[in-house]
């Protein structure tokens, strides 16, 4: 007859919580060696936030005749470069560029309307590069203009071109929107594209990107 020995429960216990333990760390490695930015390549992500730089009527909200600035990061969370990398950013309608508002931290200006930057090679490791201006809302604005819109594009020679994120919001690859005095936030309807029409814009603002280099090589 043999003799079984058992474990006793503060035993168990431990052992469990040890498993447990090193369950959720091999879960987690998993997950961020299956996640696109480790160990395939570069990949690019941008947010965009907007403030309130001048506040004209005093009001403590963005309304017609304030300034606003917009803050712009793309950023290479990828282990290998990312080159040739163009940001086209369109003024947002009811707007109006403020003149000399433009900052880069990288790369060249090469078109103010839609802002055109090219920014060449973003490296790995998380390394960024911030893009800056401001608009002065228009006053009055147009008829049924509930918010002011705005959204950028990113392209380069290895990825497909994404959009910018609002990084206040939960919703991923959204527009940065500012709501306008006596419109709820309900209101304002950021058109959902989808993939074809995404595909679509980021296909224009290539092109427009394309005009802006060929226009500084024929200088």
């Amino acid at each position: 007859m043999t003799a079984s020995t058992v474990m006793p429960e503060k035993s168990r216990s431990a052992r469990r919580q040890s498993m447990a333990l090193s369950a959720g760390l091999v879960a987690a490695l998993l997950a961020f060696a299956g996640s696109p930015a480790w160990g395939q390549g570069p990949f690019l992500r941008a947010e965009k936030n907007v403030g309130l730089a001048i506040d004209a009527d005093g009001d403590s909200r963005p309304s017609p005749g304030d300034t606003l600035a917009y803050s712009l990061r793309v950023q290479n969370a990828g282990d290998a470069d990312a080159n040739d990398v163009v940001l086209t950013d369109p003024i947002p309608f009811a707007a109006t560029l403020v003149d000399g508002s433009i900052f880069i931290s990288q790369g060249d200006l090469l078109d103010v309307d839609p802002i055109v930057v090219a920014i060449g090679t973003i490296e790995g490791d998380l390394d960024s590069v911030s893009v800056g201006f401001r608009v002065r809302i228009d006053d009055p604005v147009p008829a049924g203009t509930s918010g002011i819109i705005n959204q950028g594009t990113v392209t380069s020679a290895e990825l497909e071109p994404i959009v910018t994120d609002d990084p206040a919001t939960t919703e991923p690859g959204d527009a940065t929107v500012v709501t306008l005095p006596g419109t709820p936030p309900s209101v304002i309807d950021v058109p959902a594209l989808g993939r074809a029409g995404l595909a679509v814009l980021a296909a224009l603002m290539v092109l427009a990107a394309g005009a802006a280099l060929r226009r500084r090589g024929a200088a």
